[in-house]
């Protein structure tokens, strides 16, 4: 890890198979983690999931260690990183849920010391005592009764597989921890390290010229000028969002999906971009997931009454078009008259045109 972040990169780097788990000191190291504020914590955190995971992994695919990871154990197509599936946008939000695990537990001062055990045990090769530890820790995170850890780890090809995302991300966990406990200012340099100003500017006048697009409604060329804006600020969530959107009005769902999970993965706290990620699933025809994306977002982003309420309308828009689409259909005695006919075929077109209105959010398109 390097101190410097004049080239304006983002200097933070992952960890490369690094032993970093044996402490010197590991006592003071905890103490030092442990008398960090929370909200520092947190933001730490989240760059560092940004820095190391999504970067090398989503935003800036490269053949990294951490990329080798990721297409080994199916977060990503191994041929092309950029082109997502359901399936790897599925994974990777398993991945998510585990990091959102390790944050409430890296807050609890009794639990770092079986973070950095765990971590060392999981060096050796797949043991299903020591998988089954690292599940119970995790679970320890949520309610009693809540086993949604072990059964989103079936998302993956097996065992094995599993244990290898664990693997790594307690390995990274624990790496971060050390490093705030050890030198916090030189680790936050670091973390919340941008591009450099040629980078950003760059990246704020092809996303202008983006938004021009779109005002025209020429969604194609927006894409084309977002992506360009991406590639000179990759960790900008609002471009995301942005792209998202014209995936969307072009049909594109699938794209508009993965956009908008990109978004929420460099800024969870984003009402916007949950917002894009739940309408993509949902035109996808994939409305348990939208629905349950959508939960977890006003979960995240509970804090903002005004971006909560965008959320909640966008549930009662979805949950309306389910229960007109599963009302059973009217029947007709024989006798009835022909003039109750076209009231069925109006409430048809309506349903059709509901998801039309699912796409609407209140507080503006694109940013």
């Amino acid at each position: 890890m390097s101190d410097s972040d004049s080239d304006g990169e983002c200097r933070y780097l992952d960890g490369d198979g690094e032993e970093v788990f044996a402490v010197y000191n590991p006592e003071k190291v905890f103490a030092r983690w442990s008398a960090i504020p929370v909200k520092t914590k947190r933001d730490a955190a989240q760059r560092m999931k940004v820095c190391v995971f999504w970067l090398p992994i989503l935003l800036e695919p490269d053949n990294s260690v951490k990329g080798d990871w990721a297409r080994s154990i199916g977060l990503v197509n191994p041929n092309d990183s950029e082109a997502l599936e359901l399936k790897h946008i599925m994974r990777i939000q398993v991945v998510e849920s585990i990091m959102f695990d390790l944050d409430i537990l890296t807050l609890k001062k009794d639990t770092l010391r079986h973070i950095f055990c765990l971590t060392n045990l999981m060096n050796e090769p797949f043991c299903p005592n020591i998988f089954e530890k690292v599940v119970r820790l995790l679970e320890t995170s949520k309610n009693k009764d809540d086993r949604s850890v072990r059964r989103n780890l079936l998302i993956f090809d097996d065992l094995p597989t599993g244990y290898d995302a664990l693997r790594i991300i307690f390995s990274e966990y624990a790496r971060f921890i050390k490093d705030m406990g050890s030198n916090m200012e030189r680790t936050l340099t670091a973390l919340m390290s941008q591009p450099d100003e040629y980078s950003i500017m760059q990246s704020e006048r092809m996303k202008k010229v983006g938004n021009e697009l779109f005002q025209r409604q020429r969604f194609e060329e927006a894409v084309r000028y977002y992506s360009k804006a991406i590639d000179f600020f990759p960790d900008n969530h609002i471009l995301y969002g942005n792209r998202s959107l014209c995936y969307i009005r072009n049909k594109q769902y699938l794209k508009a999906a993965a956009d908008g999970k990109r978004a929420v993965l460099i800024k969870p706290q984003w009402a916007k971009g949950h917002y894009r990620y739940c309408e993509a699933l949902f035109l996808l025809n994939q409305k348990q997931l939208a629905l349950e994306a959508n939960k977890m977002a006003r979960s995240l982003c509970g804090e903002n009454p005004e971006e909560l309420r965008d959320l909640d309308q966008q549930l009662k828009k979805m949950t309306d078009e389910l229960a007109e689409k599963t009302k059973p259909k009217q029947s007709f005695k024989a006798g009835s008259t022909s003039g109750q006919h076209p009231t069925k075929c109006a409430g048809s077109d309506q349903a059709k045109n509901t998801s039309a209105k699912v796409t609407e959010m209140k507080t503006g398109e694109y940013i």
